[in-house]
C-alpha cells in the first residue's frame, strides 16, 4: 500500500512539471571542484550539496548518518556515530571523505567498527560526488567523494568583526545532548575561527530485539553510548594578492560497540589534525592563481576491553600535501595542474590485531582542461599515481595506477540539461588485502591478505537528464561501473566440503568456530542503478510556500561469474515522498522512506526486511534585534520501526534507533 500511495504521489508530480517556468535558482558553489566558484550545474558528473538549512534536519552524530538517503547514497552504520558512506554500492576505502578538501586521515576505511573523525554539526556544507572523482583526489575515490567545508581555513575577508552560531539539543531516543558554538570574525586583513563541541549520549531504545540470541537485549541496545568532545581554531590573512591560513583541530571520542561477542568493547580515540595553505593570486601572467595544501594527522585509538584492558593500540600519521595551478584565458579554456604526495605510517599493535604495520607513500599527478563554448562544456583529464607499501614482515610492494575521464555538459533551452561523465579509474589494493593476518573481531571473520592480489580497473560511465526551475526541477542518473579484479574479503572452502570454513581466534581449523575464514581475492564486478528526484511547488502566495518531493533509487552488483553470485551488503531500492512548508517565521517538513526487502544477497548473506521510515521536522525563528534564534522540534523513525541496515555488518546484532524526538535551540548573532 505504501509504494502504490508513493507511486501514485510521483505520477501526480511528474504530470505537473510542464505547468509553470519561471525565475532561476540562486547558483550553488561546488568547494571540491579544482576550478573556483563552479555551479553545481556545471559538472557531467552527479553531486549533491546539502547546504546549512539542509543540514539543520539531517545532521547527525556522524557522517555516514548524515548523508545517508541522499539519491545513491547509504552508510554502514555499525554503531551510533560510527558510520561510513556508502556511494552506488562502494565503500570503505573507495569513497575519500574529505575535510576541506583534504583526507580525514582516520582509520575507518580500515575497520567498519572505527569512525570517521570528522564531526558534521561544525559544517556549513556538505558535498556528495557520486562516481570516480580519482582525478583531484586518487585512486581512493574510484566509488566517491564526501566533502565536509568547514570554516576552520577563512576563505575570505566577508563577514562582520564577529559571527557567533550557538546550537543545542536533547534527543529522547538516548537521552543525548549536543551543544556546539562557532565564532568567526574579521579583523582588517584578517580572518580567524573558532568552534567547539560536546555531545554526550546514553544506550538508545530499539524497538524489539537487537538480536534473537540475546534475549535481553531488548527496547535499549546495550553499549550504544557516545561522549565526543571537539575543537578547532584557524586563521587567515588575506590581501588581494595572496593568502596564508593555519588551522588546528582536536577531535576526541569514546564510544561503545554494541552487539560484539567479547562483551561490552569500548573505544577510545583521539586525533590532532593540522591544517596550512598558501596561495598566491595572478603570481604572473597567465597564471589565476597557485595553491600549497598541507595537512598532518595524529591519529590513535584504543580498543578496550570489558575489564578495562586495552585489547589492541591503532595509530595512524599521515601527511598530505598538495600543489595546484590554475591557469585560463578569455576563450573559455581553463586549466589545472597538481602534484599530490601522501607519507602514511600505519600500525595495529595487541592481541586483536589483525594487520601488520604498514609505511605507506603516494605520489601523484595530474591535468585537467575546461573548455566552455555557448551551451557546451568538456572536460577531459588525466592523472597517474605512484604508490609503495613497506611492512617489517612481508615483501614491499609498488602499484602504479592510471586514471582518464571526459565529461561533456549540454544546457538545451528552458533550463533542460545534458550530461555525460565517463572514466577509466584504477585502485591499488588497500593494506588490508595485502598484509591482514588475524582475527578481525568487529566482523567475525579471520582475515587473510594476498600479497599477489591485483590494482581493480573500473570503467564506468553515467548519463544524466534534468531540468531546474523555479517552480519545479527534476533529474535521472543512470549509471554502469564494471571493475575488473574487484577486490574483496572471499570466504574460503579449504576442505572442498561446500560449505565456508570456520576458525577460533588462533586461526586453527574449527567446524563451530565463531569466526569465519576469509581470504582477499579479485574478481570481476559490475555495478549499475538509477537515481530519480523531482520537486515541485505545490502553492505559493505572500506567506505560505508549500513545496512536495518524490525520489527513489536503485543500485544492482553482482559479481561477472554468476556462480560467485553478488556482491555482499548493497543497499536495497529505496522510494520515498515529502512535503515542506514556509510559512512566515515557521518552517515544516515531512518525509517518508520506503526501503525495500534485500533479497538478492550474496553467499551466506542473509536478507533484511523492507521498512518505511517516518520524519518530521517544526521550527520557528525568532528576529531580536542583531539575533536570530531559531526553536526546532524534530521526530525521526516516528512510526517506531525496528529496522536494519543490510549494509552494515551489524545487521543481524543491531537495529537502527526508535521512535526520536529531538528539541533544540540555535542562535545565530
Amino acid at each position: 500500500m505504501i509504494v502504490r500511495c508513493v507511486g501514485l504521489s510521483s505520477l501526480f508530480f511528474l504530470s505537473a512539471l510542464s505547468c509553470y517556468a519561471s525565475e532561476e535558482l540562486e547558483p550553488i558553489v561546488v568547494e571540491a571542484s579544482v576550478f573556483e566558484g563552479r555551479e553545481i550545474d556545471d559538472f557531467a558528473q552527479s553531486i549533491t550539496i546539502l547546504n546549512s538549512k539542509e543540514l539543520e534536519q539531517k545532521k547527525s552524530a556522524s557522517i555516514g548518518e548524515t548523508v545517508d538517503g541522499e539519491l545513491g547514497v547509504s552508510s554502514t552504520y555499525f554503531a551510533p556515530g560510527v558510520s561510513r558512506p556508502i556511494i552506488r554500492g562502494l565503500g570503505s576505502n573507495r569513497v575519500r571523505v574529505l575535510e576541506n578538501g583534504i583526507d580525514s586521515s582516520d582509520a575507518s576505511s580500515v575497520s567498519e567498527d572505527h569512525a570517521v573523525s570528522i564531526e558534521p554539526y561544525i559544517s556549513r556544507q556538505i558535498e556528495i560526488l557520486r562516481g570516480p572523482a580519482t582525478l583531484r583526489y586518487g585512486s581512493g575515490a574510484i566509488g566517491g567523494v564526501i566533502n565536509v567545508v568547514n570554516k576552520r581555513l577563512p576563505q575570505t575577508l566577508e563577514g562582520k568583526s564577529l559571527d557567533v552560531d550557538i546550537h543545542a539539543e536533547h534527543a529522547t531516543v538516548s537521552d543525548g545532548n549536543t551543544v556546539a558554538v562557532d565564532l568567526n570574525g574579521v579583523y582588517e586583513s584578517f580572518a580567524w575561527h573558532i568552534d567547539g563541541l560536546t555531545r554526550d549520549t546514553n544506550d538508545y531504545e530499539i524497538n524489539g530485539f537487537a538480536s534473537e540470541s540475546e534475549a535481553d537485549n531488548r527496547g535499549v541496545l546495550k553499549n550504544s553510548d557516545i561522549e565526543n568532545d571537539n575543537y578547532g581554531l584557524g586563521g587567515a590573512y588575506i590581501t588581494d594578492a595572496g593568502m596564508i591560513g593555519f588551522a588546528f583541530s582536536r577531535f576526541d571520542s569514546n564510544y561503545g560497540i554494541p552487539g560484539a561477542e567479547e562483551g561490552d568493547i569500548r573505544i577510545d580515540l583521539r586525533q590532532y589534525r593540522y591544517d596550512s595553505q598558501v596561495e598566491l593570486y595572478q603570481p604572473v601572467t597567465g597564471v589565476d592563481s597557485i595553491s600549497l595544501r598541507t595537512t598532518f594527522n595524529n591519529y590513535r585509538h584504543f580498543e578496550i576491553e570489558e575489564s578495562g584492558e586495552i585489547a589492541t593500540a591503532f595509530d595512524n600519521e599521515v601527511l598530505e600535501t598538495r600543489l595546484e595551478i590554475l591557469t585560463g584565458n578569455d576563450n573559455g579554456w581553463e586549466n589545472a595542474f597538481g602534484l599530490n604526495y601522501q607519507d602514511r605510517e600505519f600500525s595495529a599493535v595487541g592481541e586483536e590485531a589483525f594487520i601488520q604495520p604498514v609505511d605507506e607513500k603516494k605520489y601523484g599527478v595530474f591535468a585537467i582542461t575546461d573548455y566552455q563554448t555557448g551551451n557546451w562544456d568538456f572536460e577531459l583529464g588525466g592523472r597517474f599515481d605512484r604508490e609503495k607499501y613497506k611492512s617489517e614482515n612481508a615483501d614491499d610492494d609498488e602499484f602504479s595506477v592510471f586514471t582518464a575521464s571526459v565529461g561533456v555538459v549540454k544546457e538545451f533551452s528552458d533550463h533542460l540539461k545534458l550530461n555525460l561523465y565517463a572514466a577509466r579509474s584504477e585502485r591499488a589494493p588497500q593494506e588490508t588485502a595485502l598484509y591482514a593476518d588475524g582475527p578481525h573481531l568487529a566482523t567475525l571473520t579471520f582475515e587473510q591478505g594476498n600479497e599477489d592480489i591485483k590494482k581493480e580497473t573500473s570503467y564506468s560511465i553515467e548519463l544524466g537528464l534534468g531540468q531546474d526551475k523555479d517552480n519545479y526541477s527534476w533529474q535521472v542518473n543512470s549509471y554502469y561501473n564494471h571493475i575488473d579484479d574487484f577486490i574483496y574479503l572471499a570466504s574460503v572452502d579449504g576442505n572442498n566440503d561446500g560449505i565456508a570454513d570456520r576458525t577460533d581466534e588462533d586461526g586453527v581449523f574449527a567446524p563451530d568456530g565463531e569466526l569465519l575464514l576469509g581470504s582477499y581475492t579479485n574478481e570481476d564486478a559490475k555495478f549499475y542503478g538509477i537515481e530519480a528526484e523531482v520537486t515541485r511547488r505545490v502553492f505559493k502566495n505572500h506567506m505560505l510556500e508549500v513545496n512536495g518531493r518524490v525520489f527513489g533509487d536503485y543500485t544492482r552488483a553482482r559479481f561477472r561469474d554468476s556462480s560467485v553470485g553478488n556482491v555482499p551488503r548493497i543497499t536495497p531500492a529505496r522510494i520515498g515522498a515529502g512535503i515542506d512548508a514556509v510559512y512566515g517565521q515557521w518552517d515544516a517538513r515531512l518525509d517518508m522512506t520506503y526501503v525495500t526487502k534485500q533479497t538478492k544477497t550474496a553467499q551466506l548473506e542473509e536478507t533484511t526486511n523492507g521498512f518505511t521510515m517516518l520524519d518530521a521536522n517544526l521550527s520557528k525563528t525568532f528576529y531580536i534585534k542583531d539575533a536570530d534564534v531559531k526553536l526546532f522540534l524534530k521526530g525521526e523513525n516516528l512510526l517506531d520501526k525496528g529496522a536494519r541496515q543490510h549494509a552494515s555488518f551489524q545487521k543481524d546484532r543491531v537495529t537502527l534507533p526508535g521512535r526520536n524526538i529531538v528539541v533544540g535551540v540555535s542562535m545565530a548573532y
